[in-house]
């Protein structure tokens, strides 16, 4: 009698949504993680981009184009948050370009542009800020953080579920926010946990071609889960898992200066073209056509990588018709990287960001319940975990 009161002051139902960044298809088969809790896994393939798109379209279930969300920076002169810079660029180089200088220079156009999403200068040098908007400008983690798009969190709120939302906004690591949800959901009277975990990403990048310290992470991963989910169990009757990932991770094998190639042709950065360097591709706008003719015959010749199409572009849900992510945009061949980058000044042994078509680049889904739909896209993640609460 006492085995069924107790059984009975359980709660219902809980759903528990689990995004590990850069958790591939490739690790989760190598490493059988979560193997006792989630009988259901299969890859997804990912977008053409980052996690700055591939995030936004697991939370939405539409790719890049539909929310005008892409990679993180684009060219925007006109409501570029460090526009003000062009005021002082009178100012010697090496007073705006240190660690200082930049940290402040951050701080205040985050300010002065008030924006809640994620903000970075990157590796950008401080005299081409002003070329460069930011496409995520709200909390994707909250209800109406997608401009013009619905979330799984707009959602979840038009249902009336009771739902939190943990993620690196709240300043939390990945290890307090396993804590932070084991707490809730003892405490706690809601349906759905959504979790983004952010410290697997950075892991792997820095460690992918380590295979006893990633599996020693994975492991750690695969421990935390399985103690929420028995935790869970404890206090609500019937438990709903999802694991999932908006991305993999790639080994990097080669690195090439890029930038060098391109400023030998002898043109003005910021004058003829402008040029967003991202760590696996290159993004160009022209601001004459010598130039434009020059750098994209030069581009044809590279052999590390190619011009993408727009038919391409349109197949990944990243063509934009005002080419605002690039008037031409040249992806690296996977496992090469350009170094130094304007997102990094050194390489790294991991990177994702190439064709989505690469095995490595997969992302993952696991589950103890099998979908009514298969998911075979980081689209469908937002419509399964939907269909179970």
């Amino acid at each position: 009698m006492l085995d069924d009161t107790r059984a009975r002051k359980k709660k219902k139902k809980a759903v528990i949504a689990i995004l590990i960044d850069a958790l591939g298809w490739e690790l989760v088969k190598k490493y059988k993680v979560f193997s006792d809790i989630a009988d259901y896994r299969t890859g997804l393939k990912t977008i053409l981009g980052f996690s700055s798109s591939a995030v936004p379209t697991v939370l939405s279930g539409v790719s890049g184009d539909k929310m005008e969300l892409w990679n993180s920076v684009y060219y925007s002169p006109q409501t570029s948050p460090y526009k003000w810079l062009k005021r002082f660029e009178w100012v010697p180089e090496p007073l705006k370009e240190n660690r200082y200088s930049r940290f402040l220079i951050r701080q205040f156009s985050r300010r002065m542009a008030k924006h809640r999403g994620y903000f970075s200068d990157f590796a950008i040098p401080v005299k081409y800020l002003p070329q460069f908007d930011l496409c995520e400008k709200r909390n994707i983690y909250s209800p109406g953080g997608l401009i013009g798009n619905q979330s799984i969190f707009d959602d979840l709120e038009r249902i009336q579920k009771k739902y939190k939302v943990y993620s690196y906004v709240q300043g939390a690591s990945d290890e307090h926010i396993f804590s932070k949800v084991n707490n809730d959901i003892i405490n706690s009277t809601s349906d759905v946990f959504y979790l983004y975990l952010c410290q697997l990403d950075a892991f792997l990048h820095a460690h992918v071609n380590e295979p006893e310290k990633v599996k020693q992470k994975i492991r750690w991963y695969e421990r935390q889960v399985t103690n929420l989910v028995e935790n869970a169990q404890n206090h609500y009757c019937n438990i709903v898992i999802h694991i999932f990932s908006d991305h993999g991770m790639v080994p990097i094998k080669s690195t090439v200066d890029m930038i060098t190639t391109i400023q030998e042709l002898g043109f003005i950065e910021g004058k003829d073209y402008a040029v967003m360097y991202d760590s696996t591709m290159a993004r160009f706008w022209f601001m004459n056509g010598k130039c434009r003719n020059a750098i994209t015959q030069k581009l044809f010749e590279l052999e590390y990588g190619n011009i993408v199409s727009d038919t391409i572009l349109k197949e990944e849900g990243a063509f934009f018709e005002d080419r605002r992510f690039g008037e031409i945009i040249f992806l690296m061949q996977p496992g090469t990287l350009i170094c130094p980058s304007y997102m990094s000044y050194a390489p790294v042994p991991g990177m994702h960001g190439f064709s989505p078509d690469d095995p490595d680049m997969e992302a993952s889904y696991l589950s103890n319940v099998v979908p009514n739909v298969q998911p075979r896209h980081i689209r469908d993640i937002k419509r399964t975990v939907l269909n179970t609460i």
